[in-house]
């Protein structure tokens, strides 16, 4: 492997909500494109405020474009929560899936880990597609995670099929 280049996609600012930008994902689609994913928080764990941002670029890296926030909290089962982090998946041309990880911010006093039941906070898995390159997105589905109804953390990338299906 030969490193060809490097460079930034989003510096983390000290002192503000953007201080840990951590989790990344990135894809390259077929027009050439590149979309890379990450959380931006105020800290590591149990931020208030946290969230997906994605970044474009056009020329491999050269240039970024400036992040976005483009998943807004959201509510599951009368719990608010956000988006802690993403996976990026090409699904040909200019579609793009992203796998969200969802948890539950309703309390922030509890610890993020459950050293006595190895459990974590409420978790769920959402799919959203955008059809132009990252531009715009669909509206976040829950993924039904049956029978395994426990906090459910996203651990990679959806699996495109080659008939074009999405699993």
């Amino acid at each position: 492997m030969e490193i060809i280049g490097q460079g930034v996609v989003c510096a983390g600012q000290k002192g503000t909500d953007w201080q840990s930008c951590a989790f990344p994902s990135c894809c390259v689609l077929p027009s050439g494109r590149w979309i890379a994913s990450f959380r931006a928080a105020s800290k590591k764990d149990n931020a208030p405020g946290q969230r997906v941002v994605l970044s474009c670029s056009d020329d491999e890296g050269k240039r970024w474009s400036e992040p976005v926030a483009p998943f807004l909290p959201t509510e599951v089962e009368g719990k608010l929560g956000s988006f802690r982090n993403a996976y990026l998946s090409s699904c040909g041309d200019n579609r793009v899936s992203i796998s969200l990880y969802w948890i539950d911010e309703s309390d922030f006093s509890r610890p993020w880990f459950n050293e006595k039941t190895g459990g974590l906070w409420d978790s769920r898995i959402f799919n959203a597609l955008s059809e132009d390159g990252g531009e715009t997105w669909s509206v976040p589905v829950i993924v039904d995670t049956t029978p395994y109804n426990v906090p459910t953390a996203v651990t990679g990338y959806l699996l495109n099929l080659p008939n074009g299906e999405l699993a």
